[in-house]
């Protein structure tokens, strides 16, 4: 097991962390304890039941992954999804000052629609 290469630790007081997993959008908040087990979780023979069971825990939340785990390839697999998945369309209206749509949660709402830009 390897504390994955994308968790953010931060400190929230001296007892407690809170730690991030910027990849699988997991949040956790750990003592001290859990942060030693993280830290320590390729020597598992060194580490009580207690936190051999927060491990397996946070290996299910992907802030502790498997040592076989290409972490590099699984980010690179999700940018080519993103990049390549039709099954989702995903588009950005960019409307003028002119826009006559009238959505009621338009924060454009009250703006005078009648400007325009000088010959300059």
């Amino acid at each position: 097991m390897k504390a994955s290469k994308f968790n953010v630790i931060i400190p929230i007081d001296d007892k407690e962390s809170l730690i991030f997993n910027t990849f699988s959008d997991s949040r956790v908040i750990a003592n001290r304890s859990v942060i030693k087990a993280i830290e320590n979780c390729d020597q598992q023979e060194n580490l009580s039941n207690e936190q051999k069971e927060h491990l397996i825990q946070l290996c299910e939340l992907g802030i502790i992954r498997e040592d076989e785990i290409d972490e590099d390839k699984e980010l690179e697999y999700w940018f080519h999804r993103l990049k390549f998945d039709s099954k989702t369309l995903n588009a950005t209206i960019l409307t003028t000052m002119a826009c006559n749509m009238d959505c009621v949660y338009c924060f454009e709402q009250g703006v005078d629609s009648n400007l325009s830009m000088s010959k300059q």
